[in-house]
């Protein structure tokens, strides 16, 4: 029986830099494979400002990773 990953569920990741780590599946793209997790897999993008008298920011978001990175996590 295949366990079929929803958006809400807890995974475990497996590799990567968040090995070990346990998350929410927050996005999924099924034509891809990939899922966004939450806490997992973040990166910090620098934002210039785009109008005069507005101000750059930093901002910190999750990225996809694939699916066969993860594991569905029933605890």
């Amino acid at each position: 029986m295949k366990n079929t990953i929803k958006k809400g569920n807890q995974v475990l990741v497996l590799s990567g830099n968040s090995k070990g780590q346990i998350g929410e599946v927050l996005v999924i793209d099924r034509k891809r494979k990939q899922l966004v997790v939450k806490g997992i897999n973040q990166k910090t993008k620098h934002m210039k400002p785009k109008r005069q008298g507005e101000v750059g920011q930093i901002i910190r978001r999750e990225y996809p990773i694939h699916m066969s990175q993860v594991r569905l996590w029933k605890g």
